[in-house]
């Protein structure tokens, strides 16, 4: 591949870095989500996890539902997939809202945090809750480390 695109070879100690950045990010987030996963079926008292819960794994974790419904399945649990897919229908409906008011100029975000760069009108959505901010922001602050950007944070609530 280094022949057909020679800054894959330039750039390899950097794209191996952000590799194994991001595995350590996924391991981490995986390892939270497993631990959302028990803590939320030491609450759940009838052997079925709610939808809406079933429904923060993934929007929040990033769990895939059949992954859920395998490691429920594997405890003798079963989710509700009626009330995870109205949840996720009406996050639906709150992203093509917030993608209205954004093409229409509101600066009103339900589930979104605004990071905006203020001299050069760069401005990145970060959806809420966004369980690893810290590294997100390192990131983003390490984007304009070369730069003499200010970078302000605002969310629907200023």
């Amino acid at each position: 591949m280094g022949e057909a695109f020679p800054e894959l070879t330039a750039q390899k100690t950097l794209i191996t870095s952000v590799i194994k950045e991001e595995e350590q990010s996924f391991l981490a987030t995986l390892e939270a989500g497993l631990k959302r996963l028990d803590s939320l079926l030491v609450e759940t008292s009838n052997k079925q996890l709610s939808g809406e819960k079933a429904f923060e794994l993934y929007d929040t974790f990033g769990f895939p539902i059949d992954l859920t419904a395998l490691i429920l399945s594997e405890k003798g649990y079963t989710y509700d997939e009626k009330g995870f897919k109205e949840a996720l229908a009406a996050q639906k409906q709150r992203s093509k809202a917030d993608a209205t008011s954004e093409k229409s100029g509101s600066t009103q975000h339900s589930d979104w945090l605004r990071l905006r760069d203020a001299t050069l009108a760069y401005c990145i959505s970060v959806p809420l809750p966004f369980t690893s901010f810290k590294s997100f922001f390192r990131s983003v602050t390490n984007s304009f480390s070369n730069s003499t950007a200010s970078l302000t944070i605002s969310s629907n609530s200023d």
